[in-house]
């Protein structure tokens, strides 16, 4: 089939793409071209390094000052759920601790 798509990639500007395509992989492709224009964060932590923080964190560790700074906003929203959900654990250990004696 033939598809016109509209993509916006700002507040009155869009991108057109005219393509040939089956029904089920548009909406693939519509996400793919979007994603392009999404605006990227000023700054963000490589790959290898954001997994490496998370390692650190998901052992007991914390983030250093200056890869904190670095991390976009999405990596620390997910760092900051991470670090509270893990303070969630230790209080539910903790708890457990108390009602079962060893």
């Amino acid at each position: 089939m033939k598809f016109i798509l509209h993509i916006p990639t700002e507040q009155y500007g869009f991108i057109e793409a005219d393509l040939e395509a089956t029904q089920a992989s548009v909406a693939a492709i519509y996400q793919t071209i979007k994603d392009e224009f999404r605006p990227k964060p000023l700054n963000e932590l490589p790959k290898k390094e954001w997994r490496k923080e998370l390692i650190e964190l998901l052992l007991g560790g914390s983030a250093k000052v200056e890869l904190h700074e670095k991390m976009s906003p999405k990596q620390k929203e997910l760092y900051h759920e991470i670090e509270l959900a893990l303070a969630q654990i230790k209080r539910m250990e903790g708890y457990q601790n108390e009602i079962e004696p060893n």
